[in-house]
């Protein structure tokens, strides 16, 4: 409760005592569980009290208090784990904050050297990932300088769990546009799960922006190491959102011929027709910037 409401006094009592900080606290079986159950999971996570600690402070969106955790010794690696109705996620610590829009730890805990890959355990550069996502640019560029590369991630089983894309929608993207243009294969783009009430999904680094129709940001992070080969999935989250500006600029890239606008309409018949050519889409989207977050949280 202390670390959750950010009471420094109470805090700097009980981390000033290093037997304190360091003991140990068992996590309890979850709750509604068989006993045993998610066994495994839970021995995963630390349960020394520092580490407690930074982990309620994060959840409790207190930076005063994560600051003061990182101070004495917590570990900036934290793993977390969220679990859903109907899916289970691995956080670092850095990946969580990103996730749950608190820019403003992320830079507390890259000075306490916390990895800007993350853990192997959620996927190496999960924390770019969230952050090329969210469209957090500030984030995406201080994580990048720190070392951050756009790789690692953890393939879909099976080819499946894109987003937004349903098993014949990618065969009918190979067959008929791969046949145009050389499409990436899904195990050479890194990928990363994200949790949800339907089970969750994979999406890559270039979704976020793809999304959004942000050729501006496109390009800038082709020029930072983002690959810009285009997957099927890939193809269908652009095509899905009307993301006409970065289609155009990926088909280009790839040499597509004439012929793939064509193909594409059968399937996507708004693709490019209004104003009779490649038109902008709305740039607008509901994530809080950078700046609100930062305000909104101590």
């Amino acid at each position: 409760m202390a670390a959750r409401a950010g009471c420094v006094e109470l805090l700097e009592a009980i981390l000033r005592d290093t037997n304190v900080r360091n003991g140990h606290v068992p996590r309890q079986e979850l709750f509604g569980r068989p006993p045993g159950d998610w066994k495994k999971q839970l021995s995963m996570l630390s349960d020394r009290v520092v580490d407690l600690i930074l982990e309620a402070s994060i959840r409790g969106r207190s930076k005063c208090a994560a600051e003061l955790t990182l101070k004495a010794g917590a570990n900036p690696n934290l793993l977390m784990w969220m679990l859903g109705g109907s899916f289970n996620e691995h956080f670092s610590a850095l990946s969580y904050s990103i996730r749950e829009e608190q820019a403003n730890l992320v830079k507390c805990l890259l000075d306490a050297e916390a990895d800007p890959a993350g853990l192997e355990f959620e996927g190496r550069n999960k924390p770019l990932f969230e952050a090329m996502n969210r469209q957090y640019w500030e984030t995406a560029d201080l994580l990048l300088d720190r070392g951050a590369k756009f790789e690692g991630g953890n393939l879909p089983p099976d080819g499946r769990g894109f987003l937004g894309c349903f098993r014949d929608e990618l065969a009918w993207i190979v067959e008929s546009i791969g046949s145009l243009i050389t499409l990436c294969p899904p195990e050479t783009k890194p990928w990363f799960y994200q949790g949800n009430g339907q089970g969750g999904q994979y999406r890559g680094f270039m979704d976020g922006i793809l999304w959004h129709d942000n050729l501006n940001a496109l390009k800038k992070y082709e020029a930072k190491g983002l690959s810009t080969k285009l997957a099927a999935a890939e193809l269908i989250t652009a095509l899905t959102a009307g993301s006409d500006d970065c289609v155009n600029y990926l088909l280009q890239k790839a040499g597509a011929p004439p012929s793939v606008y064509s193909r594409i309409r059968e399937r996507y018949p708004a693709f490019g027709i209004e104003g009779g050519s490649i038109h902008p889409q709305s740039k607008d989207h509901d994530y809080p910037s950078e700046t609100r977050v930062s305000q909104v949280n101590r």
